[in-house]
This record gives C-alpha cells, structure tokens and sequence, in this order.
C-alpha cells in the first residue's frame, strides 16, 4: 500500500516540479521582504525598478489594461476584473517590447479586486526589488499613475482624497486597503501602479469612477488599492503551494 502511494505521489507530483515550486515559494518570499529590502533603494533605483516591472496587457496589438510583475519569470499583479471577462487579455507587453502569453490565474482576490497571475516568460524565478510605501494615513498624499502603452509610459499626477470599502454601495465605512485618487482616470488605467513623490510604490489603480453624462466616458476619480493587499495576495498563493507540497 505505502509503495502504492509513492508511486501515486511521484506520477502526480514528480520530484523537479516539487523543486519548482519550492523554488516559487522562496522567490515569493523574497518579495514580501520587499517591505523591508527595497527600503534600502534610492529614488532613482526604485522609480527604475518599477519602470522594468510595469508591463502592459494586450489582445493582440490592442491595450486592455497594466500590471506589475513580481519575479523575472512572469508572475505579475494586476486588477482583477482585467482578467475575469471572456475577452480578458491573452498576452503581455514588458518594458522591451517582448509579448508574452498568460499562462493562468493564480489567485483572484474579490475582497481587494486584485488578481496575482502568471505569463510564460522564460528564466529563473527572480524577485524584483520595489520599495514600498505602507502607511494607514494616505489621505492627501500626492501621488503619480504609472501606465504602459506600446512600450512608452503614461503619467498622471493627483491625490488621494480618502479611504473607502464597499465601493458598489452607498454606506462608505472606513477601510484602509481601498482609497480613493483624484486625478484624471480613463478606462485602460486599470492595473498601473500609484507612487508618491518619492518614488515608493503605494498600490494598484484597481477602477475608474465612471461618469455618468453623455459628454465624457471618464472622471476625475478613481480607485486604489494599497500595495500591501497585494502582498496578502501573494502570500495566500504562497500558502497553497506549501499546502500542496507537504500534502503530497
């Protein structure tokens, strides 16, 4: 029976993908640490890292949305609702030019509309290195949009106003993983990345408020969410790479 189960566990699991996910597991740890490490960044070293990480995804030659990656291989955070439509995009853009196909979906976080993907980039499981900025006392901070449109970075400036939850209701009670920006938001923001003036990375542009008139299809508001939610995110993948390794 034992050796049944072995045999059972090597063809379900085999050992060089128990390494690869062990792998994932270390590389995903490093990048929690970002909390920590990229503290040690300067302004232009980190401004640059995100700038490398801010990838563009594309149906076709077509933007649809943005998103950060968080290892050299392909795994990137992005809005969640970029990738849960039938038309969601199949392909990323990175900072050279390269397309890539998605791979999966990893995690889809509803609780934070964040989304922790992956696309089939080549290479070792790599962290990159952010810095970040985590305070619960964002309001009024200024702070900068980052987006990527066929390789050439957009920016945005504004603020945030406030923090909210529960952003399809009327009964707005405090919440410090959601906030919301002032600033000049058109669809196909979604998924770039919100920095303050120091370059530390504060969250994902995660919605558009949308304007109701005829005359314009954007506003001057938006969401965000805190990058922090993303790394909850990120570790709750990390839990069930863990959970499948020591189960089999």
């Amino acid at each position: 029976m034992k050796k049944t189960l072995k045999k059972l566990k090597r063809t379900l699991f085999p050992e060089e993908h128990r390494e690869e996910q062990k792998n994932t597991i270390s590389t995903l740890d490093q990048f929690v640490m970002n909390m920590n490490t990229g503290l040690l960044l300067s302004k232009k070293e980190s401004l640059s890292n995100l700038e490398r990480g801010l990838i563009e995804l594309t149906n076709g030659r077509r933007h649809r949305s943005n998103g950060l990656l968080i290892t050299e291989n392909g795994y990137f955070l992005t809005a969640r609702h970029c990738l849960e439509k039938k038309k969601s995009p199949k392909t990323i853009r990175t900072h050279d030019g390269r397309k890539y196909n998605i791979e999966k979906v990893c995690v889809n976080a509803k609780k934070y509309d964040l989304c922790l993907a992956k696309a089939n980039i080549p290479g070792r499981p790599i962290p990159f290195l952010y810095k970040i900025y985590n305070t619960n006392n964002l309001k009024g901070t200024s702070i900068m949009l980052h987006t990527r449109e066929s390789r050439e970075i957009k920016k945005k400036s504004g603020f945030v106003t406030f923090y909210i939850m529960g952003k399809n209701t009327e009964n707005y009670v405090e919440n410090t993983d959601f906030f919301i920006n002032h600033m000049e938001l058109r669809p196909g923001d979604s998924g770039g990345i919100l920095t303050n003036p120091d370059g530390e990375l504060i969250g994902i542009a995660v919605a558009t408020i949308q304007n109701k008139t005829k005359m314009m299809d954007y506003t001057n508001e938006g969401w965000g969410v805190r990058i922090v939610a993303g790394l909850d995110v990120i570790e709750y993948y990390r839990s069930i790479l863990a959970n499948r390794i020591n189960h089999f």
